[in-house]
């Protein structure tokens, strides 16, 4: 393995840790505050950063391109985001973050119906064996099920939206642009709900919501500095290392420990998405060998 790719998965596992992180405190501040105000508050701070780096980075913001995608990709976000940390309430942080790993596979689905990308044997087998370990996280029908994992499912399949509207995005739009109108619209969708809950935050607690915009903002930056140096194939396994963060941080300060279904039902998940990753950068080089070969 390269250099270049060696700091690709650092930057990687750097983005696993910082959106666990994420996850640890909108749960420790759920209780105090509703959601939409700390969503709010989360990309309000980040907004004017994001605005800095794109102006830093040269890059000219264009109000009128492509506003429908970005108004999209940010309200689907935002509706999955609201549930997802809505049900922390009541699930176990490592199993929500279990079930997250799902959004591949609805991602893949949604590629294949909405994209009219080619549905190849190599996503079939990856949707199966995915949807298998996703069942055995859930414990249907087990006296573990919960309520709850099914609103985590509705949010990673919101979540699914989301990828599909960034993929759109990136044909047209440079990364930090994308990032920038993302958070700004984040913070006018989530205004209205988060003024109705409103509760003022008292002295340190406001370092709570500029902490999270900070790793809001450090995330952002770790992960496109990632997909940039690693190929997704290389980078899809690391994804179990956001569970070992997690399980960290829900026996330490959560009194949550991650359970054996949770652990299995993950490797099942992510080594199925990394087989299809595998085989579709196999199926693009082949076609780009063909296309090279014709001309």
């Amino acid at each position: 393995m390269r250099r270049p790719e060696y700091r690709g998965l650092g930057w990687y596992v750097t983005h696993a840790f910082l959106f666990s992180t994420i996850a640890a405190v909108y749960k420790h501040l759920i209780p105090l505050f509703n959601v939409f105000q700390i969503t709010f508050l989360q990309t309000l701070f980040a907004t004017p950063v994001l605005y800095v780096l794109c102006v830093k980075s040269g890059q000219k913001l264009v109000p009128l391109q492509h506003q429908g995608l970005h108004l999209k990709r940010s309200l689907s976000w935002l509706i999955a985001t609201a549930i997802y940390f809505y049900a922390l309430q009541f699930i176990d942080l490592p199993k929500a973050t279990a079930i997250k790993f799902s959004v591949p596979l609805f991602t893949s689905i949604l590629a294949i119906l909405w994209l009219g990308e080619k549905a190849t044997p190599s996503r079939f087998v990856s949707l199966f064996f995915g949807f298998c370990g996703m069942t055995v996280i859930l414990e249907t029908g087990l006296p573990g099920f919960e309520v709850a994992s099914v609103l985590i499912l509705i949010a990673s399949f919101l979540w699914s939206f989301t990828d599909i509207f960034i993929k759109l995005l990136s044909k047209h739009v440079d990364p930090i642009i994308k990032t920038f109108y993302f958070a700004c619209y984040s913070s006018l969708f989530s205004l209205p709900m988060a003024l109705y809950y409103w509760k003022m935050p008292l002295g340190t607690e406001w370092l709570w919501f500029m902490g999270l915009a900070a790793l809001f903002v450090c995330n952002i930056i770790s992960v496109s500095h990632a997909y940039k140096a690693v190929d997704l194939t290389v980078l899809m396994p690391f994804s179990f290392t956001q569970l070992i963060f997690i399980a960290f941080y829900s026996t330490v300060f959560f009194n949550e420990p991650i359970t054996l279904n949770t652990v299995l039902g993950s490797c099942i998940i992510i080594c199925s998405t990394s087989f299809c990753a595998y085989h579709e950068r196999k199926r693009q080089q082949t076609i780009r060998l063909k296309e090279q070969t014709i001309l």
